[in-house]
Protein backbone atom coordinates (compact mmCIF):
# COMPACT_ATOMS: atom_id res chain seq x y z
CA UNK A 1 0.00 0.00 0.00
CA UNK A 2 1.90 3.28 -0.82
CA UNK A 3 0.53 6.38 0.90
CA UNK A 4 2.21 8.74 -1.50
CA UNK A 5 3.62 9.06 -4.28
CA UNK A 6 6.54 6.57 -5.59
CA UNK A 7 8.89 9.17 -7.05
CA UNK A 8 8.71 11.66 -3.57
CA UNK A 9 9.41 8.32 -1.24
CA UNK A 10 11.95 7.27 -3.71
CA UNK A 11 13.68 11.09 -3.75
CA UNK A 12 13.18 10.96 -0.06
CA UNK A 13 15.32 7.28 0.31
CA UNK A 14 18.19 8.94 -2.02
CA UNK A 15 18.59 11.17 0.80
CA UNK A 16 21.67 10.89 3.38
CA UNK A 17 20.77 9.64 6.76
CA UNK A 18 21.23 11.84 9.90
CA UNK A 19 19.98 10.06 13.12
CA UNK A 20 20.58 13.35 15.24
CA UNK A 21 17.65 15.39 13.31
CA UNK A 22 13.78 14.97 14.74
CA UNK A 23 11.44 15.62 13.10
CA UNK A 24 7.26 16.74 14.85
CA UNK A 25 4.55 16.91 13.16
CA UNK A 26 1.10 18.09 14.67
CA UNK A 27 -1.20 16.88 12.36
CA UNK A 28 -5.05 18.16 12.25
CA UNK A 29 -7.73 18.38 9.37
CA UNK A 30 -7.30 22.11 8.61
CA UNK A 31 -3.33 22.07 8.92
CA UNK A 32 -0.48 19.76 9.86
CA UNK A 33 2.59 21.82 11.00
CA UNK A 34 6.14 20.20 11.17
CA UNK A 35 9.52 21.32 13.31
CA UNK A 36 12.57 19.72 12.89
CA UNK A 37 15.36 20.25 15.64
CA UNK A 38 16.98 21.88 13.94
CA UNK A 39 14.24 24.73 14.58
CA UNK A 40 12.66 24.73 10.68
CA UNK A 41 8.74 24.99 10.97
CA UNK A 42 6.36 24.59 8.19
CA UNK A 43 2.49 24.59 8.13
CA UNK A 44 0.65 22.73 5.37
CA UNK A 45 -3.08 22.38 4.54
CA UNK A 46 -3.65 19.09 4.98
CA UNK A 47 -6.35 18.46 2.60
CA UNK A 48 -3.63 19.63 -0.16
CA UNK A 49 -2.18 16.25 0.31
CA UNK A 50 -3.10 13.08 -0.24
CA UNK A 51 -1.66 11.58 3.06
CA UNK A 52 0.06 12.30 5.89
CA UNK A 53 3.27 10.42 4.23
CA UNK A 54 3.43 13.04 2.11
CA UNK A 55 3.90 15.90 3.92
CA UNK A 56 6.49 13.86 5.78
CA UNK A 57 8.37 12.95 2.83
CA UNK A 58 8.17 16.99 1.70
CA UNK A 59 9.15 18.05 5.12
CA UNK A 60 12.10 15.41 4.77
CA UNK A 61 13.17 16.72 0.92
CA UNK A 62 13.40 19.89 2.99
CA UNK A 63 15.74 19.03 5.20
CA UNK A 64 17.98 17.58 2.67
CA UNK A 65 18.12 14.87 5.09
CA UNK A 66 16.49 11.06 6.27
CA UNK A 67 15.49 11.73 10.28
CA UNK A 68 16.51 9.42 12.76
CA UNK A 69 13.11 9.65 14.69
CA UNK A 70 9.64 11.22 13.34
CA UNK A 71 7.24 11.86 16.16
CA UNK A 72 3.77 12.18 14.91
CA UNK A 73 0.75 13.73 16.85
CA UNK A 74 -2.25 13.22 15.07
CA UNK A 75 -5.75 14.36 15.92
CA UNK A 76 -7.62 10.71 15.32
CA UNK A 77 -8.32 7.57 17.93
CA UNK A 78 -5.13 4.53 17.84
CA UNK A 79 -6.99 1.59 16.48
CA UNK A 80 -4.14 0.01 17.09
CA UNK A 81 -0.59 0.52 18.08
CA UNK A 82 0.98 2.52 15.69
CA UNK A 83 -2.36 2.94 13.60
CA UNK A 84 -4.26 6.48 13.97
CA UNK A 85 -7.48 7.08 11.94
CA UNK A 86 -7.87 10.77 11.38
CA UNK A 87 -11.00 12.55 12.78
CA UNK A 88 -11.16 15.24 10.69
CA UNK A 89 -9.49 14.00 6.65
CA UNK A 90 -11.41 11.27 6.12
CA UNK A 91 -10.41 10.44 2.38
CA UNK A 92 -6.36 10.16 4.18
CA UNK A 93 -5.56 6.26 4.91
CA UNK A 94 -5.36 5.56 8.14
CA UNK A 95 -1.66 7.11 9.37
CA UNK A 96 0.27 3.12 9.86
CA UNK A 97 3.84 4.12 11.33
CA UNK A 98 5.35 0.90 10.07
CA UNK A 99 4.32 1.67 6.74
CA UNK A 100 5.39 4.88 6.61
CA UNK A 101 9.02 3.59 8.08
CA UNK A 102 9.25 1.18 5.42
CA UNK A 103 8.52 3.60 3.16
CA UNK A 104 11.47 6.12 3.82
CA UNK A 105 14.00 3.58 4.24
CA UNK A 106 16.50 2.37 7.14
CA UNK A 107 17.41 4.31 9.71
CA UNK A 108 14.26 6.35 10.70
CA UNK A 109 12.03 5.15 13.79
CA UNK A 110 8.13 6.81 13.84
CA UNK A 111 6.05 6.95 16.59
CA UNK A 112 2.90 8.48 17.57
CA UNK A 113 1.21 10.20 20.41
CA UNK A 114 -2.09 11.92 21.16
CA UNK A 115 -2.32 15.57 19.84
CA UNK A 116 -3.73 16.45 23.47
CA UNK A 117 -0.73 14.86 25.17
CA UNK A 118 1.78 15.96 22.84
CA UNK A 119 0.57 19.70 23.63
CA UNK A 120 0.26 19.35 26.83
CA UNK A 121 3.49 17.79 27.41
CA UNK A 122 4.38 21.39 25.39
CA UNK A 123 3.16 23.54 27.08
CA UNK A 124 4.44 22.11 30.39
CA UNK A 125 8.35 21.88 29.27
CA UNK A 126 7.93 25.70 28.06
CA UNK A 127 6.26 26.76 31.35
CA UNK A 128 8.83 25.35 33.75
CA UNK A 129 12.22 25.66 31.32
CA UNK A 130 13.37 28.14 28.96
CA UNK A 131 14.76 25.81 26.03
CA UNK A 132 14.76 28.85 23.60
CA UNK A 133 17.02 30.69 21.86
CA UNK A 134 17.21 33.99 20.21
CA UNK A 135 16.51 32.14 16.98
CA UNK A 136 13.85 30.26 17.85
CA UNK A 137 11.86 33.61 19.12
CA UNK A 138 12.25 35.25 16.06
CA UNK A 139 11.04 32.35 14.65
CA UNK A 140 8.31 32.41 16.42
CA UNK A 141 7.38 36.40 16.02
CA UNK A 142 7.66 35.26 11.91
CA UNK A 143 4.53 33.03 13.16
CA UNK A 144 2.55 35.58 14.45
CA UNK A 145 1.87 36.58 10.89
CA UNK A 146 1.01 33.42 9.68
CA UNK A 147 -2.28 32.63 7.76
CA UNK A 148 -3.52 30.27 10.10
CA UNK A 149 -4.79 31.37 13.29
CA UNK A 150 -3.91 28.22 15.15
CA UNK A 151 -0.08 29.22 14.58
CA UNK A 152 -0.55 32.54 15.27
CA UNK A 153 -2.33 31.97 18.79
CA UNK A 154 0.56 29.22 19.57
CA UNK A 155 3.32 31.19 18.29
CA UNK A 156 2.18 34.45 20.87
CA UNK A 157 1.67 31.87 23.63
CA UNK A 158 5.06 30.68 23.50
CA UNK A 159 6.22 34.34 22.89
CA UNK A 160 4.24 35.51 26.12
CA UNK A 161 5.70 32.76 27.85
CA UNK A 162 9.36 33.81 27.58
CA UNK A 163 8.09 37.57 28.51
CA UNK A 164 8.81 38.93 25.00
CA UNK A 165 7.00 41.80 24.05
CA UNK A 166 6.44 41.64 20.32
CA UNK A 167 3.36 38.40 21.08
CA UNK A 168 1.09 41.88 22.53
CA UNK A 169 -0.60 43.71 19.67
CA UNK A 170 0.59 47.14 19.94
CA UNK A 171 3.97 47.18 21.43
CA UNK A 172 7.43 47.17 19.53
CA UNK A 173 10.62 46.06 20.49
CA UNK A 174 14.06 48.11 19.84
CA UNK A 175 17.06 45.85 19.35
CA UNK A 176 18.04 46.61 23.05
CA UNK A 177 14.92 44.63 24.27
CA UNK A 178 12.70 47.99 25.77
CA UNK A 179 9.07 48.25 24.42
CA UNK A 180 7.40 51.51 23.58
CA UNK A 181 3.82 51.89 22.61
CA UNK A 182 3.07 52.00 18.74
CA UNK A 183 0.20 53.81 17.30
CA UNK A 184 -2.36 51.01 15.67
CA UNK A 185 -2.20 50.95 11.94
Amino acid sequence: MSLTSPDLMGEVRRLPYDGGLRLGFDIGGTQTCSLSSRGTYESYVSSQHPSVADIIALSILREGCRPGKIVLAPAGPRIDPGVVMMTNVKRWPLIVTAEIERQLGGGTRVCDVNDMAAKAAGHAMVASVSLIGPEALDQLDVLLGDAYPNARYNAAVALCRQGDLRAVPGVAVSGEGLAREVAPG
